[in-house]
């Protein structure tokens, strides 16, 4: 299979889940009376090493949507900029281009092990690199492996080492 036909079966997957997940009922979120609500929520998750064959800007969008809470909300409770995570959620923007410091804060509240991080990172790179979206798709590959680097070492320091083994 070419890198063409694994984009093609990339998108079409995507596209299947969306069309499936519009058609489930809607789910009743959790409610949170606090930030701290929703930070402890999030923190007694489960490492998510294993996700759904997407990109990093729609599962971390689903993720967010299905507790039922804001970009702004979650940002405010992590204590970043909303932006970030807003940029992290948009189609239009690419993931390596939000600051380390924020994603490792995301993937730390969201529980998503670095694995899963890069295969999220990947299909949003073939995304990119299909739709030409880069303008240097080897230049945009080695900002995005140096980007993933400092994600990893912020997580370390941060002493987050159940996302990264």
């Amino acid at each position: 299979m070419n890198y063409e036909d694994e984009v093609k079966n990339l998108m079409e997957q995507i596209r299947r889940e969306r069309e499936e997940e519009e058609s489930l009922p809607p789910l009743v979120p959790p409610a949170f009376d606090s930030p701290h609500d929703l930070i402890s929520f999030l923190r007694n998750r489960p490492v998510a090493k294993n996700v759904e064959t997407t990109t990093l800007s729609s599962f971390l969008r689903r993720f967010r949507n299905s507790l039922g809470v804001s970009a702004d909300d979650v940002a405010k409770a992590l204590g970043f900029k909303p932006q970030d995570l807003k940029n992290l959620e948009s189609n239009d923007c690419l993931p390596w281009t939000v600051s380390p410091q924020s994603t490792a804060a995301i993937l730390s509240s969201y529980r998503l092990h670095v694995d899963a991080l890069k295969f999220l990172v990947h299909n949003s790179y073939k995304i990119a690199r299909v739709s030409q979206r880069l303008s240097d798709s080897g230049y945009a590959a080695q900002v995005m492996s140096a980007w993933i680097s400092d994600v990893c070492m912020t997580l370390e320091a941060n002493g987050e080492e159940s996302l990264l083994s």
